[in-house]
C-alpha cells in the first residue's frame, strides 16, 4: 500500500504491519477492526485517502482522530457503521469528509471544533446525531436531515454560525433535541 502522508504510513507500519516488513499491505488493514487511540493528538498527519482500505473498522473509536488539528482529508471506510465519541474533534483544518452510507450513528462531539468542515451528506440509515455531535463547525451552510434520525442531542448544531438552512423530507415531532 503506498500512503500520500509518511506521518500516516509511520503509525500504520508501527502499528499494524503484521509481519514487521516495513510495509503495510492491503491484506494488514482490512484485518484491523480498532484504530484505537493511535492517532490522537498526532498534529502532523494531514491526508488520510488510505483508510478507505481498513475494512474490517466498524466502529471508529472514541478519541481516535482527535485533535489532529492538521488533517485535512480522510476517506472513510464503507463497512463504518459508528463514529465515536469526539472522533474528530479539533480537527480545525478538515474540509471535505463523505460519510458512509452505512452509517447509523455519529458520537457526541464527533465533529466539534471543526471548523472548516464544509455541508456533508448525511446517510439515509443514520439514526443518531449526539450532544455537540457537530458544535462550532462553522462552514456549515444547510444541513439536510435523514428521516431516519430519531435522536439528536443537545448542542448538536450549536455554534454553526454559517448555517442558513436545516430541512427535514418529513416533519418528525418524535425526534428528541
Amino acid at each position: 500500500m503506498t500512503f500520500t502522508d509518511s506521518n500516516i504510513k509511520k503509525v500504520c507500519i508501527e502499528n499494524w504491519d503484521a509481519n514487521k516488513d516495513g510495509k503495510l499491505t492491503y491484506g494488514e488493514a482490512a484485518a484491523v477492526t480498532d484504530l484505537g487511540t493511535a492517532f490522537k493528538g498526532i498534529t502532523n498527519i494531514r491526508n488520510f485517502q488510505e483508510f478507505y482500505y481498513f475494512t474490517g473498522i466498524t466502529t471508529l473509536s472514541d478519541d481516535a482522530f482527535n485533535g489532529c488539528t492538521n488533517l485535512t482529508s480522510i476517506r472513510l471506510p464503507k463497512a463504518l457503521k459508528a463514529i465515536g465519541a469526539r472522533s474528530f474533534k479539533g480537527c480545525e483544518k478538515l474540509t471535505q469528509l463523505a460519510l458512509p452510507t452505512g452509517l447509523i450513528t455519529i458520537g457526541e462531539e464527533a465533529f466539534c471544533g471543526c471548523k472548516t468542515l464544509g455541508d456533508m451528506i448525511l446517510p439515509t440509515n443514520l439514526k443518531a446525531i449526539e450532544a455537540g455531535t457537530f458544535r462550532d463547525c462553522a462552514a456549515f451552510t444547510s444541513v439536510d436531515l435523514p428521516i431516519s434520525v430519531t435522536s439528536i442531542g443537545n448542542e448538536a448544531f450549536a455554534g454553526c454560525t454559517g448555517l442558513k438552512a436545516f430541512s427535514t423530507k418529513t416533519f418528525r415531532p418524535d425526534i428528541i433535541m
